[in-house]
């Protein structure tokens, strides 16, 4: 019933508030509350469950993907999408047109086909977090083709740091020499893992490369997937394996942790060989 004063008109969760109703008595009836824009609920238990990857295109392990084909990663729940931007690497590097999102997936476009007979591997590092901020369960990855194979190698190993195993740490393999940028910082290399409370870590789905691999080992303390050598306690094990042949396994790697803060390994000591 329309009735002068006394009407009220739900539209949705807000609602019309007669022009003679004072601001005082609407806030003392909440009124104004019914009108806010939607976000998370509150109140109840915090959100602790850790972000999964639900989906990928193309699925882990597929070989003959067309060259065209728009990367997608769905995830469990709604993510905090910067945070996800910058976790997302592929390997080998190619020019894409941007990252944007359709609900809870996010999607990758080259700019160009991709290469015929090469193996990518597409990778969110440890850093991404859902709404609540909660992390993901360590780095994931997904390996596919444009050939009619998947690169195969692994590089197993484990992490210490005054001989005791460091959980959680994040490990990269790098073809080459490892540097840094002007402040000091390593951006993501091409695969990684993050270490098991035992301190173990496997890197999958490696290239064969004539060039050896150096590994990277650092406690992302910060959360931004990249190592601040100046901030960070990290290690750096210059040309520490080959993968010489499709498939090849190296094992028994170790990053032993020398410093409090980011170090890096005589290109001929032990470690290095």
């Amino acid at each position: 019933m329309i009735g002068g004063d006394t009407h009220r008109a739900d539209h949705g969760r807000c609602r019309v508030i007669p022009r003679r109703t004072s601001r005082a008595v609407v806030l003392a009836l909440g009124l104004l509350a019914g009108c806010a824009r939607p976000g998370p609920p509150q109140g109840g238990p915090a959100d602790t469950t850790a972000p999964e990857i639900a989906r990928t295109l193309p699925a882990d392990g597929e070989t003959a993907v067309d060259r065209g084909v728009v990367i997608e990663v769905e995830f469990s729940e709604e993510m905090d999408r910067p945070s996800v931007e910058r976790a997302f690497g592929l390997t080998p590097e190619v020019a894409l047109r941007g990252l944007r999102w359709k609900g809870r997936v996010l999607l990758a476009e080259p700019e160009e086909a991709l290469p015929d007979s090469t193996t990518f591997l597409a990778a969110i590092a440890g850093a991404a977090k859902d709404y609540h901020g909660v992390r993901i369960a360590g780095a994931r990855s997904f390996a596919f083709a444009t050939g009619d194979a998947i690169d195969a190698g692994t590089l197993t190993g484990t992490v210490t740091i005054l001989e005791e195993p460091v959980d959680g740490a994040v490990v990269w393999a790098c073809e080459g020499e490892v540097t840094t940028d002007s402040l000091g910082v390593i951006a993501p290399c091409a695969f990684a893992a993050t270490t098991t409370d035992e301190g173990a870590f496997t890197l999958e789905n490696v290239r064969s490369s004539p060039v050896a691999y150096s590994l990277v080992a650092f406690i992302d303390r910060n959360g931004n997937g990249r190592y601040d050598t100046g901030a960070e306690t990290g290690w750096i094990v210059p040309a520490a394996a080959r993968v010489e042949a499709p498939g090849d396994s190296v094992g028994g790697l170790a990053i032993a942790m020398r410093a409090p803060v980011g170090g890096r390994a005589e290109p001929d000591s032990p470690e290095a060989e």
